[in-house]
């Protein structure tokens, strides 16, 4: 991942590392593959949690095999566009 697509954060008197799930939006997987936590990203870098609805929405959409997925999609579409 590019660093720009990883952040860490000190929540819970624990250091959590996050990458971008879509936009502005940053998470982190419990060791079942679940969506544990997701945070947006304001206009000046501070991450907040994200709220209730809203985590619902990207915890049905991001489970960590889903990601990993997206994430291999990702890196195709960039490598091509390198090539052309």
């Amino acid at each position: 991942m590019e660093p720009e697509d990883r952040r860490i954060i000190e929540a819970d008197g624990a250091t959590q590392p996050l990458v971008r799930l879509a936009g502005n939006v940053f998470g982190s997987w419990d060791c079942d593959g679940e969506l544990r936590v997701a945070y947006s990203e304001d206009s000046e870098g501070v991450l907040v949690r994200v709220v209730a609805a809203d985590f619902r929405f990207y915890k049905s959409h991001y489970g960590f095999e889903r990601y990993i997925g997206l994430l291999g999609d990702r890196i195709l579409v960039s490598q091509q566009s390198t090539l052309e």
